[in-house]
């Protein structure tokens, strides 16, 4: 395998792939490079990384976003929230600290018309003006 990805590294040297490293996946490495063996194809990408890294190689796998959750090293700047349409879910939480302001997820985002009362209220309109601007179909 250490020979296999000498060979891999040297091809993208020579090809000037400097983001072969960071594979996405072996599968999309392998056809990127197109002159790997098929056994190569099935190797996982933290082979790849350790094999590269043992070659002198900087390597770092690349994570989707949809994957971060599940990320050893970034599932802990996601919270569960409970969406009262779609169920649980996570979601991003703050991944800076603000020396004034308080950061993070509040919820989820409030569904259609959820907060044009509060809003409304907000810009000085009674109860009685926001009931008829609800039968006029004006807000939700």
């Amino acid at each position: 395998f250490d020979e296999l990805a000498g060979r891999a590294l040297a091809t993208a040297r020579e090809r000037r792939l400097p983001r072969l490293a960071q594979c996405v996946s072996i599968r999309r490495a392998a056809r990127g490079l197109g002159a790997l063996a098929p056994d190569a194809v099935r190797t996982q990408c933290e082979e790849w990384i350790e094999a590269l890294h043992r070659n002198g190689a900087p390597a770092a796998p690349l994570r989707f976003p949809e994957d971060l959750a599940d990320d050893a090293q970034t599932s802990p700047w996601f919270v569960e929230l409970d969406d009262p349409l779609s169920g649980p879910q996570r979601q991003l939480n703050a991944w800076i600290e603000l020396s004034k302001t308080p950061a993070g997820a509040q919820g989820p985002a409030p569904p259609l018309g959820g907060h044009s009362a509060e809003v409304l209220r907000e810009f000085g309109y009674d109860d009685e003006e926001i009931a008829a601007l609800r039968d006029d179909g004006v807000v939700s």
